[in-house]
């Protein structure tokens, strides 16, 4: 239950919140957990912060604490400026300054120059833990694999035929114009699409439908926006 009262917060050891939650408080300057003097933030999922100018990313870069933890399977998403939203959070500097971060890591990375690979490497490994699949937790079972096949239903077999028929036109157009790395979010949207049909044809919107029948291939490589 959300408190306004800065005291309430202070009775208890661990206090749970939500990105979307901090958000809401970020204009308010009197927020009870912007005040507060936190011994340790854990951020969990913490790639829900890799855009610095949203507000979640800028009020838990205000929180103050005496100590930081960014927890994530996947610190980089879009590219290697998400890491500087993580940076500012950690206040690992110089990193964490835009300016520190734009000359050491990011304008290097985008002209190629093999130091900004290098400087990004020695980062990482410096301060972050890393678990692989490998170091599994003690007493943990062996993992079972399972295939299970699904037989669609005559609605859903023909929207998917659809799809797929369509989707591997717009691929094949991104790989004649030499557009296909480009327009790789087309792409894993087209795949998730198909995915959504297999699992529940109303996980396919409406207008998604009456796009499949209407707009041409053509359209929607000129368009990729319409398959987000």
């Amino acid at each position: 239950e959300r408190t306004d009262d800065v005291n309430e917060l202070k009775k208890y050891d661990i206090v749970l919140t939500t990105y979307s939650t901090l958000a809401v408080e970020e204009p308010w300057e009197d927020s009870p957990v912007k005040k507060m003097e936190w011994l340790r933030i854990i951020l969990d999922e913490a790639h829900n912060i890799k855009n610095a100018n949203a507000q979640q990313s800028r009020v838990v870069c205000k929180l103050k604490a005496s100590r930081r933890w960014a927890v994530t399977g996947t610190p980089i998403q879009n590219g290697s400026f998400d890491l500087y939203s993580l940076m500012a959070f950690l206040r690992f500097e110089p990193f964490s300054i835009k300016s520190y971060w734009q000359s050491l890591i990011q304008r290097p990375l985008g002209q190629g120059n093999k130091n900004g690979l290098s400087r990004l490497q020695v980062l990482m490994a410096t301060i972050s833990l890393r678990r692989t699949k490998e170091k599994s937790l003690i007493g943990l079972p062996a993992k079972t694999v399972e295939t299970c096949y699904v037989e669609l239903s005559p609605e859903e077999r023909q929207l998917y035929d659809h799809m797929e028929g369509e989707a591997k036109g717009v691929v094949q157009n991104l790989i004649n114009s030499g557009s296909l790395m480009r327009n790789y979010s087309t792409v894993l949207s087209i795949i998730l699409r198909l995915r959504q049909i297999c699992d529940d044809i109303s996980l396919c919107p409406p207008e998604l439908r009456s796009f499949t029948t209407s707009t041409s291939i053509e359209d929607v490589t000129g368009r990729p926006e319409l398959l987000q």
